[in-house]
């Protein structure tokens, strides 16, 4: 449609709109005419004007499954002359494109709000223009169902304004990702708004205090048992041990220790689960419970499908329980016969295990730039990654990273920089030395920090701050602090997708096992326990028995020796320990199949993490394998164009072409499909001359290492044919006639000139391309 234009009347508000030269009246409560109808041909018919107006008014839930009527309604209510119910346009497809939007006011300011906020919303995301407009499309449809329903986004522009309540409907309705994610960036537009009556961003998260939260879990059990037994176990919970968290009440046994809040709300959870299993095997009396309900709770079968911490904190949680109820009633009950302590071996004096090579790997993925096993164009993986960084140089737990305020490095009178963390979990302030990596990790969180401050009440968030301060990180929706939680399923993602479900450490890594690899390391590098102590803010110095005696002391010699000379070259000694620890020469290189091949050893990463200092000398044969070709040493003139890419500029990952090729972010000039066709084919030749030269090598570790790259490369062609030639507007058929003619074109080339030119340059390949295609 052209010539579409608003007229204002009197109050400010449109009340009409011209379209193809003709006015359009708003807000008027009656049919359309004669000549307007015409405008919207091919939605209706002239029988619905012999509708009485009020059926449409009044009797939408009568006329909805009749596509007629239902078009019809839908014009009455873009022209503001009925309201639709929102809870129907929410189960109900439209197309806002299909009615003259841009002759309304309402969608004129929308366009420049969404232009004005998305780049401080969707920070990563500002060059991907593609991905810009297909969020357009999802706000600009949730705003043009308000606008059915009688909603505008600002109180002058409509019968009534958006406001929060009628936001949380549409995230109460489907609280999928997107859905969330479109209302928060709407909520986010009209919250910086001042005509707006949204007044706060939408928030996610649950806002009910967890002690809130756990009394409504206690009255569902109470209501759904009401017992003797679980009233009990009830009154414990509340009046005795929440009592013993920090700063809400006595104690009866004043030298009982005080828990925090995190802790009380485990163990609640744990009497719970308790209380409900009892109930629901009818065990309703104290005695009951006493005769056979807990030992039967208790058994092997049943506490194993709880997880070992779960099953742990029940234990201690009931014994607590009985032991308060003993003395309350005076029983005398022989509390470790009736929950006796689980069977350990007493002696044994180290903490979790940590598997140092797996460890290693961990850390140089989480290094590595370019690594396909997070998205470093998602804000969210963004963030994590440089947190768990951050947690590795500084020892620092997870919650104290989370909570970091924007404004976190310090300089002293001498020039050092200092990270500060201002909330531990001891209560004290705590600094450490911010060498060159953290600094930089710090400025790139910085740039992309949340853009409003983040809220951590202690009463949501146990180990929070009870400030509303600007932070370097968020929660996922930027409601609420990065949690321990959330670098956790990071982490645990991470490593699935590393090694399956065969983790070589037996479990995967948690935040805090970062903390335990920092201080191995510093312990590695002969730290003293003072100096550890000073690192990590602890107030204790036992406090790191846990951390550094993470495996029996007939192995931590071996640990000693890997710190200084690295992982490979104690293969051959540990195959040979005459105390029977043995780790295959072919298990450690399955987990290194998993990795591109590292360029340092674990002392070069403790070395970089903590001192910054690289001094250890590298097997020449074993990084640049005898008649390989290095994969960051094939780029040769392949003409890659800065538009090319729609990444974030802080990205600057250094790939080769074959990556950008590879990846969703790139976007190839639409004439330049022979030039992607050459520098394909050249890799896929490399890879031909790196299987050829392991088919040669007798050295099994070197044979394995270049089949490794060889692997590497072959995965990246297959995701280019996958991602790359469909952007060239090409058929399916014709992307998939490309793979096969390259596969012949390299093979061709193989057999004739391979073992005495394996390598083309870039130049050299589209000669190739372009003189075939010539000659055919």
């Amino acid at each position: 449609m052209i010539g579409l234009e608003a007229k204002k009347s009197p109050s400010s508000t449109p009340s009409f709109i011209k379209v193809d030269n003709l006015y359009i009246q708003l807000y008027a409560e009656k049919h359309i005419t004669a000549n307007e109808l015409f405008l919207f041909r091919g939605k209706i018919t002239q029988s619905v004007l012999d509708t009485p107006f009020k059926y449409y008014s009044n009797q939408f839930s009568d006329y909805q499954d009749s596509k007629v009527d239902k078009a019809y309604a839908y014009i009455l209510g873009f022209l503001q002359r009925i309201t639709i119910p929102l809870e129907w346009l929410l189960q109900s497809s439209v197309n806002p494109s299909s009615y003259p939007i841009e002759a309304v006011e309402n969608f004129q300011v929308f366009e420049q709000l969404y232009d004005k906020y998305y780049p401080n919303y969707y920070k990563l995301d500002v060059k991907d223009k593609t991905l810009k407009q297909k969020r357009k499309k999802k706000v600009l449809l949730y705003i043009f169902k308000l606008w059915l329903a009688g909603y505008a986004l600002f109180p002058r522009l409509g019968r009534k304004a958006i406001n929060h309540e009628v936001l949380k409907q549409i995230t109460e309705r489907d609280a999928s990702t997107q859905v969330i994610d479109t209302i928060r960036f709407l909520s986010f537009i009209l919250y910086h708004e001042a005509h707006s009556l949204v007044k706060e961003i939408l928030q996610v998260k649950n806002n009910t205090p967890l002690f809130k939260r756990e009394f409504n879990k206690w009255n569902n059990i109470m209501n759904s048992y009401p017992s003797e037994l679980t009233r009990s176990i009830h009154e414990y919970n509340f009046n005795i041990s929440y009592l013993r968290v920090n700063n809400v009440g006595i104690t009866s046994k004043p030298q009982e220790d005080s828990i925090t809040l995190s802790s009380w709300v485990t163990y609640s959870a744990s009497l719970i689960n308790f209380a409900e299993e009892l109930g629901i095997n009818q065990v309703n009396t104290i005695q009951e419970a006493l005769s056979h309900g807990i030992r039967h709770f208790l058994s092997r079968n049943r506490m194993m499908n709880y997880s070992d911490d779960f099953a742990k904190n029940t234990r201690i949680a009931i014994r607590k329980w009985l032991e308060w109820l003993s003395e309350a009633q005076q029983l005398n009950l022989n509390i470790l016969k009736i929950v006796p302590f689980k069977l350990s071996r007493r002696t044994k004096t180290f903490g979790k295990l940590i598997d140092v090579a797996s460890a290693h790997l961990l850390i140089e993925t989480l290094l590595d730039d370019h690594s396909s096993y997070f998205d470093e164009n998602k804000i969210f993986d963004f963030r994590l990654r440089r947190a768990c960084l951050i947690q590795v140089a500084t020892g620092a737990r997870g919650s104290e990273v989370g909570l970091l305020l924007k404004d976190c490095l310090r300089n002293d009178h001498l020039g050092t920089v200092w990270l500060h963390f201002h909330k531990t979990k001891n209560g004290n302030p705590h600094d450490v030395v911010a060498r060159s990596d953290v600094q930089k990790w710090v400025a790139e969180l910085q740039t992309m920090s949340p853009s409003h401050k983040i809220a951590a009440p202690k009463a949501l968030y146990p180990a929070g701050d009870d400030l509303n301060e600007f932070r370097l990180f968020a929660n996922f929706f930027e409601d609420g602090p990065l949690t321990y939680d959330g670098i956790n399923s990071f982490l645990e993602k991470i490593q699935h997708k590393i090694w399956g479900k065969q983790h070589p450490n037996g479990r995967a890594y948690t935040s805090h096992d970062l903390r335990r690899i920092h201080t191995l390391y510093m312990r590695i590098k002969g730290k003293t326990k003072h100096e550890i102590q000073d690192q990590l803010g602890q107030t204790n110095v036992d406090s790191q028995l846990p951390y550094l005696a993470t495996k029996p002391l007939a192995h931590q010699q071996w640990f000693k020796e890997i710190a200084q000379k690295g992982i490979y070259k104690n293969v051959s000694n540990l195959e040979n320990d005459h105390e029977g620890v043995t780790v295959p020469l072919d298990t450690v290189l399955e987990q290194t199949a998993k990795f591109e091949v590292s360029a340092h050893d674990i002392s070069d990463v403790v070395k970089k993490m903590i001192e910054e200092q690289v001094t250890t000398d590298i097997s020449p044969s074993f990084s640049t394998p005898s008649g390989t070709l290095a994969i960051n040493q094939v780029s040769a003139g392949f003409p890659r164009r800065t538009h090319n890419c729609r990444a974030h500029e802080l990205l600057n990952c250094g790939h080769t072409e074959l990556h950008c090729f590879s990846c969703k972010k790139y976007m190839p000039d639409s004439d330049m499909l022979n030039e992607h066709k050459a520098e394909v084919l050249r890799y896929m030749i490399l890879t031909k001359h790196n299987e050829y030269q392991a088919k040669k090598n007798k050295d099994a570790l070197e044979k394995e290492t270049i089949l490794i790259r060889a692997n590497d490369i072959r995965l990246l062609i297959k995701e280019t044919f996958h991602e790359l030639f469909k952007k060239f507007d090409l058929t399916e058929d014709s992307a998939g006639k490309i793979e096969i003619e390259l596969q012949k074109k390299a093979e061709i080339y193989w057999r004739k000139n391979g073992k005495t030119k394996p390598s083309l340059t870039f130049h050299e390949a589209f000669q190739l391309i372009t003189m075939e295609k010539t000659n055919a």
